[in-house]
C-alpha cells in the first residue's frame, strides 16, 4: 500500500472593476506559504485607481506567504474637477454657490435667481454651457472650471413724441430707462407759441420748458403737446358811456379781435381810447400783445354869446362863453350914466 501526499494550493483571483484593466497573472494557484506574482491595477483614461476590495490601497500587489485562496477586485472612479460659482455682479443669485465637485465628463446645472427688478444679463467663466430660463446646464465638465453669473437692472422703454405741432421735445423717440429711474426731457415751443400740457402714460411734473417723469417702472409715454399764445383784449367804458360789442375777447397770436364801438350818454361825446386811439369804432389786428384800454368820454359843451341888445350900456365878459351842458354863467351888466 502506497500514500501519495501534496502541499495545499490556493488560487488567487484579480479582476477589474468599471474604469480600468489588470497588468500580470489574473488566475494564480499557489503553494500554502508561496507567493504569487505581481499584478497592477491600471486605471483608463480619466479615472484612477481607488483600492483593492480588501482594502489594499496600493495599485501593484505580490500576495506572499498565501494560506488561503485571494480574490479580489481593483476598484477605480472617475476623476474629478471643480466647478466654482458666483455672481459676477450683484442683484441675484446662484444655487448652488461655491465649489461643486464634478466627475469628468459629466454635466451640472446651477439656478439663477434675479433680485426683484433684475433679469439675468449673461454667465460667463470657463466651463461653458447654456442657459435655458433661468437653468445654467454646463458643457462636459473636462477641468477646474467656473460658472458666474451676471445679472442686471430691468430696464424700460420711454417714448417720447411731439403730440401737437409748433414745439419740440428733446430727447425725442425710445428712450431706455432703469427700473425706479426718472427721464427729463426739454420742451421748446415754436416762436409765438407755449407749452399747452404734457400727456402720455408716464405721469411726472414740468417746471418750466423742464419734464421729469414719475418713477419708471413699465414701458410708457411722453408727448409734449405746444399752443399758439393767445393774447386778452379788455375794452372798459369811461363815466358817462357804454361799449357796444364783445369787451372780453381772447385772440392767437397775429389775428384780430372782433369790432368795439365806444358810445357816448346823452348829452356826452366820445374823446378818445386810452392808447391814443380817436374813432369810437376800433377793431384790433395783428394781436401781438395783450390790449386793456378805457374809452374816454366829455360832457357836451355849448356858446353862450354876451350881446348888447340897446346901446348905453356894457356885459362882461363880452366875448363868447363855452359851458357844459346844464351849467350855468354870470354875466355882469354896467349901464351907461343915467341909465
Amino acid at each position: 500500500v502506497v500514500a501519495n501526499f501534496a502541499i495545499d494550493t490556493f488560487d488567487l483571483n484579480y479582476s477589474a472593476g468599471p474604469g480600468g484593466s489588470i497588468s500580470g497573472d489574473t488566475s494564480q494557484t499557489v503553494n500554502y506559504g508561496a507567493s504569487g506574482t505581481q499584478v497592477t491595477a491600471i486605471p483608463d483614461t480619466n479615472f484612477h485607481f481607488v483600492d483593492w476590495s480588501d482594502g489594499v490601497e496600493t495599485d501593484s500587489r505580490t500576495d506572499s506567504n498565501v494560506t488561503s485562496d485571494i480574490n479580489v477586485t481593483a476598484n477605480f472612479a472617475a476623476n474629478t474637477h471643480t466647478v466654482t460659482s458666483s455672481v459676477g455682479t450683484p442683484s441675484g443669485t446662484i444655487t448652488p454657490e461655491g465649489g461643486q465637485t464634478v466627475d469628468h465628463g459629466l454635466t451640472t446645472q446651477f439656478t439663477l435667481t434675479p433680485a426683484t427688478n433684475y433679469h439675468i444679463a449673461s454667465v460667463a467663466g470657463t466651463c461653458g454651457g447654456s442657459l435655458v430660463g433661468n437653468t445654467y446646464t454646463t458643457a462636459a465638465i473636462i477641468a477646474d472650471c467656473t460658472v458666474v453669473a451676471n445679472f442686471a437692472i430691468d430696464t424700460y422703454t420711454v417714448s417720447s413724441s411731439v403730440g401737437t405741432p409748433s414745439g419740440s421735445i428733446d430727447p425725442v423717440g425710445d428712450q431706455t430707462v432703469d427700473h425706479g429711474a426718472t427721464r427729463q426731457f426739454t420742451l421748446t415751443p415754436s416762436t409765438n407759441h407755449h407749452i399747452a400740457s404734457v400727456g402720455g402714460s408716464c405721469g411726472g411734473s414740468l417746471v418750466g420748458d423742464t419734464y421729469t417723469t414719475a418713477p419708471v417702472t413699465d414701458d410708457c409715454s411722453v408727448v409734449a403737446n405746444f399752443a399758439i399764445d393767445t393774447f386778452d383784449l379788455i375794452y372798459t367804458a369811461g363815466a358817462n358811456g357804454s361799449i357796444t360789442g364783445n369787451t372780453s375777447q381772447t385772440v392767437d397770436y397775429g389775428a384780430s379781435g372782433t369790432p368795439v364801438t365806444a358810445v357816448a350818454d346823452d348829452n356826452y361825446h366820445f374823446v378818445n381810447w386810452s392808447d391814443g386811439v380817436t374813432s369810437a369804432s376800433r377793431t384790433d389786428t395783428n394781436v401781438t400783445a395783450d390790449i386793456s384800454v378805457t374809452a374816454n368820454f366829455a360832457i357836451d359843451s355849448h356858446s353862450v354869446i354876451p350881446v348888447v341888445g340897446t346901446p348905453s350900456g356894457a356885459i362882461s365878459p363880452s366875448v363868447v362863453q363855452s359851458v357844459e351842458h346844464g351849467a350855468t354863467t354870470q354875466f355882469t351888466l354896467n349901464p351907461a350914466d343915467n341909465y
